[in-house]
Order: C-alpha cells, then sequence, then structure tokens
C-alpha cells in the first residue's frame, strides 16, 4: 500500500529544481541536530553516549555530503512508512504526517523501505519485491544506499532518546539501539515505535 502511494507522490520529477536552492542537507534539516539541541544534548544517556552520538552525527554529515543522488529531485514525504498511511473512506491509501514534505533527493524516501526490510526484518522480502517493482527502483543498488541507511538509523536513535526517560522499556530501548550503533550489530531487536 505504501509503495503505490509513495510512487504517486514523487513521480512528479522536479526538472525545474535545478536552481531551486535547497535550504541546508537534508540531513542536517531532518535531524534538527546542532550543538546545544535537545535531540543530543538534552537527552537521558550518558555522557559517553552523547559524545559517541555527536561523533556518528559529524561523520554522518561528512558522508551525506559526499553522496551522488541518482534519481531526480521529487516531492518526498520525509517519512514514507506504513505507519504514515490511513486508508480513507472509500479504502483508498492516504499519507498522513505531513511535516517533513519537501522537494528533495527521493531515495530518502526509498530507503526508509529497503532499511526496514534489510537491516530491521520488518518488511518480507516479498513486501520489498513488491514496493521496487511498483516504484521501479531498488534503491539498494544505489552506492549511497549504506549512507542514507545509517542517517536513518541515527535519527530512529535520537528521536526514541527522548523519549528514554518515559518508562524503563523505552529506556532500554535506546540503550540496545546506541550499543548496536556502536557495534555495528543486528538492528533485528529493535523494536518499531
Amino acid at each position: 500500500m505504501t509503495n503505490s502511494v509513495l510512487h504517486r507522490i514523487s513521480g512528479g520529477y522536479c526538472t525545474d529544481c535545478i536552481d531551486c536552492n535547497l535550504p541546508g542537507s537534508l540531513l542536517t534539516r531532518t535531524v534538527a541536530v546542532r550543538p546545544g539541541t535537545p535531540r543530543i544534548e538534552g537527552v537521558p544517556v550518558s555522557e559517553s553516549d552523547r559524545a559517541f552520538l555527536r561523533d556518528r552525527l559529524a561523520a554522518l554529515s561528512g558522508a551525506y555530503a559526499q553522496l551522488q543522488f541518482a534519481l531526480p529531485l521529487g516531492r518526498v514525504h520525509g517519512d514514507a512508512s506504513v505507519g504514515n498511511v490511513l486508508l480513507d473512506r472509500s479504502g483508498r491509501p492516504t499519507l498522513i504526517d505531513l511535516d517533513a514534505f519537501a522537494i528533495g533527493p527521493r531515495e530518502w524516501d526509498l530507503v526508509l523501505t529497503a532499511a526496514f526490510y534489510e537491516r530491521f526484518g520488518w518488511h518480507t522480502r516479498e513486501e520489498y519485491e513488491s514496493f521496487c517493482e511498483t516504484y521501479g527502483v531498488d534503491v539498494m543498488e544505489w552506492s549511497g544506499y549504506s549512507t542514507i541507511a545509517d542517517v536513518r538509523e541515527f535519527l530512529m536513535v535520537t528521536w526514541i532518546a527522548q523519549k528514554a526517560d518515559d518508562d524503563a522499556e523505552t529506556g532500554a530501548e535506546v540503550q540496545r539501539r546506541i550499543e548496536t550503533l556502536r557495534s555495528g550489530g543486528s538492528r533485528r531487536d529493535w523494536r518499531p515505535y
């Protein structure tokens, strides 16, 4: 369902956007993390974890700045996942949560579904293959896939870190995710939020 909706919104390529002067990198704008902001500095984690997150952000920002996007710019939802699709009264899928909607690199949305399949196991092979067939691209074949997938994971960690004090279960999830980023271990035990 998400694949057809995502294909419809991004299908209108932004061929006249070469000079559209996009504001900053999508990473910086989406993360909204700069020294002193709550997404890293204000979260209840150890100083060691905070330093790790700062270093990870710096490394990812550098890697992101070097990306060569393969697809033309287009409409980007920003958080295109099955959790942001609702069915209207007629049963048609409708995207919600449009606060990050922008013109930008379409790979940004495609990588999320790919990572949910490849790294987290939240989609089956059949679901992912159907997604690729409908969209017409397998973003995992693009050289920048790992960088954007790493960025998306980082965003997932810093977002949930803001909620670490909500309850013991969420705090444990934050620690699990930070340790996984440090070790490079499997993300298959990350819980969806």
